[in-house]
C-alpha cells in the first residue's frame, strides 16, 4: 500500500441525544474526537411510534416559513 493516501483509523465518541455516548472506531478523515447527534434511536419516530413526533428546527427555518406566510 502507498503511504500517506489512506485515512487513519481513529476512535470517535458518538454523543446520543440523551447525553450517553458510544465509543467506536472509524476509518475516516473526520478530524473531531466526538460527534453529537441531533436525531438518534431515542428520538426518531420510526423507532418510537408511541411518542409524539417532534420537529427539529435548529436554524429556525420553520419559524421563518410560518412568519412569511402568516401561518
Amino acid at each position: 500500500m502507498k503511504k500517506g493516501i489512506h485515512p487513519l483509523k481513529r476512535s470517535l465518541d458518538v454523543i446520543m441525544t440523551n447525553g450517553s455516548f458510544v465509543k467506536t472506531i472509524i476509518v475516516s478523515s473526520y478530524i473531531k474526537k466526538n460527534l453529537k447527534l441531533d436525531i438518534d434511536t431515542n428520538k426518531h419516530p420510526c423507532w418510537n411510534p408511541h411518542k409524539k413526533v417532534f420537529v427539529l428546527d435548529s436554524s429556525n427555518l420553520l419559524q421563518k416559513f410560518k412568519s412569511k406566510y402568516q401561518i
